[in-house]
């Protein structure tokens, strides 16, 4: 059933939202329910004792039942969007590319910012949270080289390598992904609510946590899941023996990620996550180069004509081609185009939402020079 699933409609949409929120459903729990009742829809609506049958604990069940009463699944869908939170499902075309590829992949992410095309060219980029002088430096001499190399950064907004790896993306006009243990809502370290600001601006946010979920301990294993699954391969730089670092990799190597090390060295004890990964078959690296050859990418960054950009219907492409002509208010396509200034504006927001075209500002839209 799951795989036969092609697009969403707003309304099943919505219940894919509704039933994965509901605590203690997870992307096994909901793929079975999904496979046994066929929609969302038919799963929110559910009677307690058809949920039983399909062996769901009454714990589950009880959750469900509640969560009915709480919420209108459309109304909901619609104050996740009021909260700048766009909700993301698995056969939508936002959804990234690399992460349908894993294992159980999440039936819904919960996004603020915006997710391109070009994010499927990503790299995540992790390590201790109080990294010596020689890990910071080589973090910013990887990432500046990796953003001029067209990759997205991915990491988890946690102090050290990864503040290091999202600031140095943003310093060197990159995009950057952080990946969150709670609902986009609740940065974690509350000190990074500045730095995420500034990466909603300049990439997203993202977790497959609803809105309102605190960053418990016990969410992190799904977080650096996410981190791997999101990207060509982890880069590792410095980190104890035993790490969060070490357990991202770990789910890399499950998902068939490459694990890039930067050697360290041999008296520091944060050489030894990546000299442990090492003899365990990771990449020793020591440029970019060292990645992009391994990965058979060029260093070259991609153009938008590389990335072919995915339209969701004919006026998305008339746009775009228009704009690739030069840059036009919003009242020139609107008669150009012959389409209501609604109907304009409100594709203009879905194509900017997917990277394609950008606001300068005034009513002035133009094409994007790299999706």
């Amino acid at each position: 059933m799951v795989n036969s699933i092609k697009k969403l409609s707003l309304l099943e949409k919505a219940h894919w939202v509704a039933v994965v929120e509901t605590i203690g459903i997870g992307p096994k729990l909901f793929t079975l329910l999904l496979n046994h009742f066929g929609s969302a829809r038919n799963i929110w609506q559910a009677s307690a004792d058809a949920l039983h049958d399909c062996k769901v604990s009454p714990s589950v069940v009880n959750a469900l039942l509640k969560h009915r009463q709480d919420i209108e699944p459309i109304s909901h869908l619609d104050r996740l969007k009021a909260l700048g939170i766009t909700a993301v499902c698995l056969f939508e075309a936002d959804y990234p590319a690399n992460l349908k590829t894993i294992d159980r992949p999440p039936p819904v992410l919960f996004v603020k910012g915006n997710l391109t095309p070009g994010d499927t060219r990503a790299l995540a980029v992790v390590g201790t949270r109080k990294p010596t002088s020689y890990g910071r430096e080589v973090t910013e001499i990887f990432v500046k080289d990796l953003v001029n190399a067209g990759f997205t950064i991915v990491s988890g907004l946690a102090y050290g390598i990864d503040a290091i790896a999202h600031r140095t993306t943003l310093t060197a006009a990159g995009r950057t992904l952080a990946v969150l243990g709670g609902g986009p809502d609740n940065v974690y370290p509350a000190d990074h609510r500045s730095l995420a600001d500034d990466i909603t601006n300049h990439g997203a946010l993202i977790s497959e946590f609803t809105p309102g979920v605190h960053p418990l301990r016990g969410n992190f294993p799904a977080r650096n899941r996410l981190i791997s699954g999101l990207s060509l391969g982890v880069l590792v730089i410095e980190g104890e023996s035993k790490s969060g670092t070490k357990h991202t990799a770990h789910h890399a190597l499950e998902q068939g990620r490459p694990i890039f090390a930067v050697p360290g060295p041999i008296t520091s004890r944060l050489s030894d996550a990546p000299t442990d990964l090492i003899q365990k078959g990771a990449i020793a690296v020591r440029s970019v180069e060292d990645i992009v050859n391994h990965l058979k990418l060029s260093l070259t960054p991609p153009t938008a004509t590389d990335l072919k950009p995915e339209f969701a219907n004919d006026l998305e492409k008339i746009i775009y081609q228009t704009l690739a002509l030069g840059e036009q208010h919003i009242d020139d396509l609107v008669r150009a185009l012959g389409r209501t200034t609604a109907e304009v504006s409100t594709t203009l927001t879905l194509m900017e939402l997917k990277g394609l075209i950008k606001s300068t500002g005034a009513g002035i839209w133009l094409k994007k020079t790299r999706v």
